[in-house]
């Protein structure tokens, strides 16, 4: 459980160190908020891998009963007859998913044929009341 969370940790470390070589101004104005998120940073994993087990421990003494809950099993319900299904007929499942892929490709290609808009917003609208005041 502690790498996950070191490496998330960590890979925003990453994000904040090149803020820390800034110059100028630009330096003056970030560096504080870098070096304060880094120190924050720091200070939760400590935090999260020294302290949080120790009361999770001192808080669930009792047993922990666990149970799926109802939207998974739902999902599970639905879907399992779904895969036999799937797995039972796989010759039309990969022909429908070659069906799919060769639309998508078709589809792709006639979008690439069209031709652009001229200009960026198609047609536009001539407002006449534009520049005029109402008073």
């Amino acid at each position: 459980m502690a790498k996950p969370v070191a490496f998330g940790v960590a890979i925003v470390l990453v994000v904040f160190l090149p803020i820390l070589a800034l110059q100028g101004v630009e330096g003056k104005l970030f560096q504080p908020m870098a070096l304060t998120m880094i120190f924050a940073l720091l200070g939760s994993l400590v935090v999260s891998l020294t302290l949080m087990p120790v009361l999770v421990s001192l808080m669930l003494t009792r047993e922990v009963k666990e149970t799926e809950p109802w939207l998974a099993r739902a999902a599970h319900r639905l879907y399992a007859p779904v895969l036999t299904a799937a797995l039972r007929y796989r010759k039309l499942m990969l022909a429908g998913a070659v069906a799919c892929s060769s639309e998508r490709c078709s589809c792709d290609a006639h979008w690439r044929r069209v031709p652009p808009q001229a200009g960026r917003g198609g047609h536009r609208r001539h407002h006449g009341s534009r520049g005029r005041s109402l008073g």
